[in-house]
């Protein structure tokens, strides 16, 4: 593109001072940003026609923005208050007003959580309703305990999984206290608790070892170690009885501490009751030794504990079924996922492991594939995972997954 206002050179005369270029100071003409907002808008357009209606597109991000809320433990929203502003912006407000009041809620648990945490702190011997000298009504909350809850209005939430769980009394007991307090700042408004969601971070440290060790964990998982700190063996059907809980769900949450090395399995026999125990100092070590070794980091402690791939390789799987054993269902769950995930591999490359999880949640939320709803964890999709690289189907390279180049 140029000025064309001087004239064409004599044809058959080639002067080099008579030219066609652009006059001096001149640009061109900035079209990537309206190029990007365009793609932008047609990539929402394409999203919408991918679900076949705003409305159901809007339904799954609410549901979406459910689960990242949740798993928000900052209380940290700006990111999903600008998204959701433009959103707003292509929706309008009425469609993404359930969105913003799931926002707000997160918000002000951060203002209510602070002041009952600190009027609990300013009481703490009153903490557990009880007035001084009277016996407690409950177990002592633990020292250093820290209770964060995020308080939804449910009425606009997407339907949010039930476990009918019953905590353990050290936690049960802060969780009431907390629920006092909120019935005095909000009422007539109460809190019902809904046990199965959220995460446990705590230490756990064995008689004889010199620093606690930190874990993560589901509130399942935490109320499953936590009783073993009352007595050290406990069968599956005893755990599901102190916990009003099933013996399925009781060793599908027993996967994660088994593996770590924290719970040892006594005696399994068939349809019988699985004895479970708290592992020793010595066993706990060499596990860790163990699972070091096999992911590279610690190469030279190769000749302690008793382990071999094939072992660790089993506990994979245990932990991916969810600790079912060699439930038919369970295998014929994880040949579904497996051919999901070898499908996503094939068509994009390589995915990371957030990436899959979330393409398995949306492809696979109805539960209409013939089998049950998808409702892996991350850690039991990385075990998984760990498994179909170990069988050579894909590859772990840079943080991401493909499939094995044959």
């Amino acid at each position: 593109i140029g000025d064309c206002t001087e004239p064409a050179p004599p044809s058959g005369g080639a002067s080099s001072a008579s030219r066609v270029g652009p006059r001096p100071g001149w640009m061109p003409v900035r079209i990537v940003e309206d190029a990007a907002r365009s793609n932008g808008m047609d990539m929402l357009s394409m999203l919408v026609g991918i679900y076949g209606s705003r409305e159901l597109f809007v339904e799954e991000y609410r549901s979406m923005l459910a689960g990242r809320l949740l798993e928000n433990r900052n209380y940290d929203t700006d990111r999903e208050v600008h998204t959701l502003e433009l959103l707003k912006l292509r929706f309008g407000e009425t469609d993404m007003r359930t969105c913003e009041i799931m926002v707000k809620d997160i918000d002000d648990s951060k203002r209510v959580v602070s002041n009952i945490r600190s009027t609990l702190s300013a009481r703490q011997p009153d903490a557990e309703g009880r007035s001084p000298g009277s016996p407690p009504k409950s177990p002592p909350t633990p020292p250093g305990m820290i209770l964060d809850a995020a308080i939804l209005s449910h009425v606009f939430w997407p339907s949010l999984p039930r476990t009918k769980m019953r905590p353990h009394p050290s936690l049960k007991s802060h969780m009431d206290a907390f629920g006092r307090e909120f019935y005095k700042l909000k009422n007539p408004r109460r809190l019902v608790w809904i046990n199965g969601l959220g995460s446990v971070t705590l230490d756990l440290q064995l008689e004889g070892e010199e620093a606690a060790r930190k874990y993560t964990v589901s509130p399942t998982q935490a109320t499953l170690v936590a009783h073993f700190g009352d007595k050290d063996a406990w069968t599956s059907a005893e755990l599901a009885e102190e916990m009003a809980w099933t013996e399925e769900g009781v060793r599908r949450a027993m996967a994660l501490w088994i593996r770590n090395g924290v719970i040892k399995v006594v005696s399994s026999g068939g349809s019988s009751a699985t004895t479970y125990r708290l592992a020793t100092l010595e066993e706990l070590r060499a596990k860790t030794s163990a699972r070091m070794k096999i992911s590279g980091v610690e190469n030279d402690l190769k000749a302690q504990g008793s382990f071999s791939e094939e072992e660790d390789e089993d506990e994979e799987m245990m932990l991916a079924k969810g600790g079912l054993g060699d439930s038919s269902k369970a295998e014929e769950d994880l040949k579904t996922y497996e051919s999901y995930v070898m499908g996503m591999l094939t068509n994009l490359g390589q995915l990371p492991l957030d990436r899959i999880q979330n393409m398995l949640k949306m492809f696979m939320s109805a539960g209409g594939t013939g089998g049950r709803k998808y409702d892996m964890n991350t850690q039991q999709l990385s075990s998984f995972l760990r498994t179909l690289c170990r069988q050579e189907k894909i590859e772990f390279v840079n943080h991401t997954y493909r499939l094995v180049k044959k």
